[in-house]
């Protein structure tokens, strides 16, 4: 998004309130192409996340207000460091959930005295990089700092990490292969200096529509625990929008703690709404994914599971 700041014009600034909720807001004009008639008016809001409890949502909205259709990508990419430590690894959190990035001043160098590295503010953090927001990207790579290209040359470069893919349309990431929680994406013990890109679909806007790209991010020390609880559905049955009597709705719950070397024990998850909406669980349809992907069915006479008036609740035996 800096890029599209460094070619914007007319850029206004403004702060909102929404209860007690601060938003900054930026806005101004660019253009998708050489062609300087197909004129895109955007605005970037920075503000507390919906989604996970702690994270700032960056949102980005983009508008055609020329009288042409225009065809464009969105790419996000940043450089990484906490607490000056610019080496950090990028991690996965799983299941293309995103990454995250945390430093580390265990070495004794850095808390020497007599050391030129040492760091009298040793404060240990973790980034968190959530990708499955509305609309969020479909495609991200943690990749060496220096490999800032034009993205059709930064997609067939030798020389790093990269997307695959001839162009930006079918460029693919790391999303296309399987990561499980705490793998290295990119960076380790060599000392590279690491960043990320994030990629939404390349699409086309008709004079006059709106579309927006999200991503959250979420910043906490060493010991704290971050809970995230996230409920989603689908209708397997229909995809008008619509839910009729008689469909099937695929309720998924994902419970996770983001925070950095801290332990959270679940005792009972109460999932109330299914009850209180009218719909009937079949208990034999319930299963259990771990952070690695790995998918266990939950029998319907499990002792983990009560389905009552107050709702299905699961008491994890080892969670």
């Amino acid at each position: 998004m800096a890029g599209l700041l460094n070619n914007a014009d007319d850029l206004t600034f403004y702060t909102a309130m929404d209860g007690s909720n601060s938003y900054l807001k930026c806005m101004g004009y660019t253009t998708a192409s050489t062609n300087s008639s197909d004129i895109l008016e955007f605005e970037i809001v920075l503000g507390p996340s919906k989604d996970f409890d702690g994270n700032l949502d960056q949102q980005l909205f983009i508008k055609n207000v020329s009288s042409n259709p225009v065809s464009f990508g969105v790419m996000n990419g940043e450089d990484t460091d906490l607490n000056n430590q610019d080496n950090v690894p990028v991690k996965s959190l799983g299941n293309n959930h995103g990454f995250y990035i945390e430093n580390d001043f265990s070495d004794p160098k850095y808390s020497n005295p007599n050391s030129p590295n040492f760091r009298e503010d040793r404060t240990q953090y973790r980034l968190n990089v959530n990708l499955d927001t509305p609309n969020g990207p479909n495609r991200y790579l943690a990749h060496y700092t220096s490999n800032w290209l034009p993205i059709n040359n930064y997609i067939v470069d030798p020389a790093y990490p990269i997307f695959t893919g001839t162009n930006f349309k079918d460029a693919k990431g790391q999303e296309a292969t399987h990561h499980n929680n705490g793998d290295i994406l990119y960076g380790g013990t060599d000392g590279s200096d690491t960043s990320y890109s994030l990629l939404w679909p390349y699409q086309t806007l008709q004079s006059g529509e709106t579309d927006n790209y999200g991503v959250s991010i979420g910043m906490n020390t060493q010991g704290k625990v971050q809970p995230i609880l996230k409920q989603t559905y689908e209708n397997t049955t229909r995809t008008d929008g619509t839910n009729q009597v008689g469909d099937k709705l695929h309720f998924r719950l994902s419970v996770s703690n983001e925070g950095s070397s801290s332990d959270w024990r679940i005792s009972k998850l109460i999932n109330s709404f299914s009850i209180k909406n009218g719909l009937t669980i079949d208990p034999n349809s319930i299963k259990l994914t771990d952070s690695n992907g790995k998918q266990t069915s939950i029998p319907s006479n499990d002792s983990q599971i009560t389905n009552d008036a107050d709702g299905l609740q699961f008491q994890p035996s080892n969670f």
